[in-house]
C-alpha cells in the first residue's frame, strides 16, 4: 500500500516544515527567516489572503492539516528553541560574513588614493544635481518644457508681439540718437584730441586734461541712449510692467560700450608709465577683449534678474545663466593666455634686476610678484568661479569675491617675506658660539621649517579662498571623506619631515666629518679611512631612509605593502642564491673597510697584481700600477695584501763587493752616506731612524753581499734608496772599492778534450774575457 504523500499548504512552507526536520542550505534558511517574520508580524491569515487566490473547497482540507503541521511545530518548546537557535546561529555567520566582506571590500579604498576616489565619486554623483538643483537631463527637460509653455502662452496672448512693437522702437531710437551723437563734431572732436594725446605722447596735466576732454565728449553717445532708454517707460508707449524687461536687455550692449570707453581712456593715463606703443597696441587688442566679456558677463547676470525670471521661466533662466557663465568663463580663459604677456607688462613694466627688486619696499614686491603670475592667479579665479557655480556654491558676486581672494592672496605673499626675514634673523642668532655640526643641522632645520611654514600659509590662503567662493571648507574636513583625507595627508607630510630631518642629521654629521678644515679655519688631518668609510655610510644612510618613507608613504596612500615586501624578500633571496660570488665580495669588502686594512691612496701588493689604491667600492677595489693601467680586482679574489702605505717603509740596502775588498771599511762608508742623508734638510723629514748595517749577508760567485736596512716614513723608502745609492756608488769610486760584477771566461773546445785525458794540452794559450 502506498502511503499517501503529506498535504502541503504552498510548496515553501513544505521545504520549511522539510528544513526544520533535516540540515538545511543558507538560501532556504533566508526564507525560513522571512517567513516567520511573516508570520510573527502579519495578523492570522492575512499573509495568505493577500498573496495566494482563495483555495478550493477540495483542497481547503490539505491546507488545514499544512498549517496545523506548521504550528505544530511552532508549539513545541523544544523544536521551536532549536529553530531559535538555528536561526541565531545563521544571522551570526551571516553578520560575520557580511563583516568579512565589508572589510575585504575596503580594505584598497583606505589610504589618500581611496579616500580621493570616494571623494570624486561621490562628487560625480552629485555634480549633475549640485549646480541646477536636480539632474541635467531633467533640468533641460523642464526648462524645454517651460520655456515652450511660456513662447506658446505668449504667442497666444500676442505679448510678445505687443512687446516687440513696443520695446523696438525704444532701442532703434536709442541707437539712432548715440550713432548721430556719435557722428556729431562734438564727440568727434573728442576722438581726435585722445588720437593726438597718443601720437604727441602727452605727459602729466596736459594728459590729464586731454583724456578727461576725450572720455567726456566719447561717452556722450552712450549717455544720451541710456537717456532715451530711460525715458521710453515713461512715454506711454510701453506698458508700466515691461519697463524693467526693457531696460534688463538693453544692459548688455550699455555695458560693452561702457567699458570700451573706460579701457580706452584709462589706458591713456598709464602710457607714460609704460609707453605709448604697448598701450596702443592694448587699446587695439586687449579693450575689444575686454567689451565681449563685459557683455557675457552682464548676460549672465541679467538671466537671474526677476524679470527675465518672469518671462523665461525659472528653470530655463537658470539652465541659460549656468550656460552663460561657463561661455563667460571660456571667454576669460582664452583672453588670459592669449594677452598674458601685455597684461603683465601694463602691471609691473620692465623687468627689475635682483639688485633693484630687492631694494623695493615689501608692498612693491609683493605686488610685483602678483603681476609676474597674474594670468595663473586669473585663470584659477576663474576656475573656481565655474567650480562654485557648477556646485550651486557662491552668491554669484564675482568680482567682490575675486578681490576678496586677490586681498587674501596679497596679505599671504607679504607674510611669506617676513617669516622668512624671521628665519634668518633666528639662524643668524643661533649659529653664534655653536660648532660645526650643530650649526650645519640648524641651518637645514630652518629651510626645512621655511618650507613647512610656506606649505602652512599656503594651506591657509587655499582655505580661506575657498570660504570666500562658498566652499565649505571646514564643513568638509569635518565629514568622513574629509577627515580621511587630511589625516593621510597629515601622515604623509609627518614621514616625509622625519624622514627628511633624519637625513639632514646624518649627512651634516658625515660632511662635517669629512669638511678638509674645522670652524676655526685650520685644517685637519686627512684619514683614509674617514675619506672610504663615511661616503658608503651616507649612501647607505641614503638608500635605507628613502626605502622606509617610500614604504611607509605607500601604505598611507592606500597600497597595500604586503605583497610588495614579500616580493622583495623573495627577489631578494633568489639574488642571495644566484649571485653567490657578489654576496662573498660584499662580505669581504665590508670586513676589509671596517678593518681599515687598505684605503685609498695606499700602495697594497695582491700578489699578482700591485699598485695605488685609487677607489673603494663595496665589492671592489682598483688599483693603479706603474704603467697607467688601472685594474678592478674583487674583494674575494685578494687572499692576502701587502700593504706598503701603514706606519712606516724600510729599504733595503744590498751591496756585492769583491773578495778582495775590506769589509770594515765598506761598512763604514754606508754608514757614512746614511748619516748625511739623515743630515740632509731634503731627506732628513722622510728617514725616521738611522741606517742599520746588518753586516756579510752571503758568499756568492760575484762577491760578498753587504746589507742593511733604512726605515722611512711610508711611501718614501724608494725616493731615499734611489739617493743612497747615488751617493754610495760615488764615494766608491773615490774610494777606489769596486763592486763585484759578473765575469765570463772563454775556453776552447780542445783544451776540453785535454781536461778529459784524450789529447795532450800542446795547443796555445786561449784568450780570456
Amino acid at each position: 500500500m502506498t502511503p499517501e504523500p503529506a498535504p502541503t499548504l504552498h510548496p515553501a512552507v513544505d521545504r520549511l516544515r522539510t528544513s526544520c526536520c533535516c540540515g538545511v542550505s543558507p538560501l532556504w534558511r533566508v526564507c525560513i527567516i522571512l517567513m516567520v517574520a511573516a508570520c510573527l508580524l502579519l495578523p492570522p491569515g492575512m499573509a495568505v489572503a493577500q498573496t495566494l487566490p482563495a483555495p478550493a473547497a477540495a483542497d481547503r482540507q490539505a491546507d488545514l492539516q499544512a498549517l496545523d503541521r506548521v504550528l505544530g511545530l511552532l508549539g513545541d518548546d523544544a523544536r521551536r528553541s532549536a529553530l531559535i537557535a538555528e536561526l541565531k546561529q545563521l544571522r551570526a555567520s551571516l553578520a560575520t560574513s557580511d563583516d568579512q566582506h565589508k572589510a575585504g571590500g575596503t580594505a584598497n579604498e583606505e589610504g589618500l588614493i581611496g579616500a580621493l576616489a570616494t571623494g570624486i565619486a561621490g562628487m560625480g554623483r552629485d555634480l549633475p544635481a549640485t549646480g541646477l538643483g536636480t539632474a541635467l537631463d531633467r533640468q533641460v527637460g523642464d526648462a524645454l518644457d517651460q520655456l515652450g509653455d511660456r513662447l506658446a502662452a505668449g504667442l497666444r496672448d500676442h505679448r510678445i508681439e505687443s512687446f516687440l512693437l513696443q520695446a523696438v522702437p525704444g532701442w532703434m531710437a536709442a541707437i539712432v540718437l548715440a550713432w548721430a551723437m556719435k557722428a556729431s563734431p562734438l564727440v568727434r572732436r573728442g576722438r581726435i584730441v585722445r588720437i593726438d594725446a597718443c601720437r604727441a605722447r602727452a605727459r602729466g596735466r596736459r594728459l590729464l586734461r586731454m583724456t578727461a576732454t576725450s572720455s567726456l565728449r566719447e561717452l556722450l553717445p552712450l549717455a544720451c541712449g541710456a537717456i532715451v532708454l530711460g525715458a521710453w517707460p515713461a512715454t506711454g508707449l510701453l506698458a508700466p510692467d515691461r519697463g524693467p524687461l526693457f531696460l534688463t536687455l538693453a544692459m548688455p550692449v550699455l555695458t560693452a560700450v561702457f567699458v570700451k570707453q573706460i579701457g580706452l581712456h584709462g589706458l591713456m593715463l598709464l602710457a607714460p608709465l609704460r609707453t605709448w606703443r604697448v598701450v596702443g597696441y592694448a587699446q587695439q587688442r586687449v579693450v575689444p577683449w575686454l567689451a565681449l566679456l563685459a557683455a557675457a558677463a552682464a548676460c549672465g547676470g541679467i538671466l537671474r534678474s526677476p524679470p527675465l525670471h518672469e518671462v523665461l521661466g525659472l528653470r530655463a533662466a537658470g539652465l541659460l545663466a549656468l550656460v552663460a557663465d561657463i561661455l563667460v568663463a571660456g571667454l576669460a580663459a582664452a583672453f588670459i593666455l592669449r594677452h598674458r604677456r601685455v597684461v603683465r607688462y601694463l602691471l609691473m613694466g620692465r623687468r627689475l634686476k635682483p639688485q633693484e627688486e630687492k631694494a623695493l619696499n615689501p608692498l612693491r614686491r609683493v605686488l610685483r610678484r602678483m603681476a609676474r603670475r597674474w594670468h595663473v592667479l586669473a585663470l584659477l579665479l576663474v576656475a573656481t568661479n565655474l567650480a562654485a557655480r557648477l556646485l550651486g556654491l557662491g552668491d554669484g558676486h564675482f568680482f567682490r569675491n575675486a578681490m576678496l581672494a586677490v586681498l587674501v592672496i596679497a596679505l599671504g605673499l607679504v607674510a611669506v617675506p617676513a617669516l622668512d626675514g624671521a628665519i634668518d634673523r633666528s639662524a643668524r642668532h643661533l649659529r653664534r658660539g655653536r660648532s660645526g655640526t650643530v650649526r650645519r643641522i640648524i641651518v637645514r632645520l630652518l629651510e626645512l621649517l621655511r618650507l613647512a611654514g610656506h606649505v602652512a600659509i599656503s594651506a591657509v590662503l587655499l582655505i580661506v579662498v575657498l570660504e570666500i567662493w562658498g566652499f565649505a571648507v571646514w564643513d568638509w574636513l569635518q565629514s568622513d571623506v574629509g577627515a580621511a583625507i587630511v589625516r593621510s595627508l597629515l601622515s604623509i607630510l609627518t614621514v616625509a619631515a622625519l624622514a627628511w630631518t633624519s637625513w639632514i642629521a646624518i649627512d651634516s654629521v658625515i660632511a662635517e666629518a669629512l669638511a678638509p678644515s674645522d670652524i676655526e679655519g685650520q685644517l685637519r688631518p686627512s684619514s683614509s679611512r674617514a675619506k672610504t668609510l663615511l661616503p658608503f655610510l651616507r649612501n647607505l644612510a641614503f638608500v635605507t631612509i628613502c626605502l622606509l618613507a617610500g614604504i611607509t608613504i605607500l601604505d598611507d596612500l592606500g597600497v597595500n605593502v604586503a605583497p610588495l615586501l614579500a616580493g622583495a624578500g623573495i627577489v631578494g633571496l633568489a639574488i642571495g642564491f644566484g649571485s653567490q660570488q657578489l654576496v662573498q665580495d660584499l662580505i669581504t669588502g665590508l670586513f676589509i673597510l671596517f678593518e681599515d686594512t687598505i684605503a685609498v691612496g695606499d700602495v697594497i701588493d695582491t700578489g699578482d697584481r700591485a699598485g695605488v689604491v685609487e677607489a673603494l667600492t663595496i665589492r671592489t677595489v682598483r688599483l693603479r700600477d706603474g704603467d697607467g693601467a688601472l685594474h678592478a680586482i674583487p674583494f674575494s679574489q685578494i687572499k692576502a695584501l701587502k700593504n706598503r702605505s701603514r706606519d712606516y717603509g724600510v729599504y733595503t740596502v744590498k751591496v756585492t763587493v769583491g773578495y778582495d775588498a775590506d769589509l770594515v771599511q765598506v761598512m763604514d762608508v754606508m754608514r757614512e752616506i746614511g748619516a748625511g742623508l739623515q743630515n740632509d734638510p731634503r731627506f732628513s723629514w722622510s728617514i725616521l731612524a738611522p741606517l742599520e748595517v746588518w753586516g756579510a749577508d752571503e758568499f756568492t760567485v760575484q762577491g760578498v753581499v753587504v746589507t742593511g736596512g733604512i726605515r722611512t716614513r711610508p711611501l718614501q723608502q724608494w725616493t731615499v734608496g734611489r739617493e743612497f745609492n747615488l751617493r754610495l756608488k760615488q764615494r766608491f769610486d773615490e774610494l777606489g772599492i769596486l763592486i763585484a760584477i759578473p765575469r765570463m771566461s772563454l775556453v776552447p773546445p780542445h783544451a776540453r778534450v785535454d781536461a778529459d785525458g784524450d789529447r795532450p794540452a800542446t795547443a796555445p794559450a786561449a784568450a780570456g774575457a
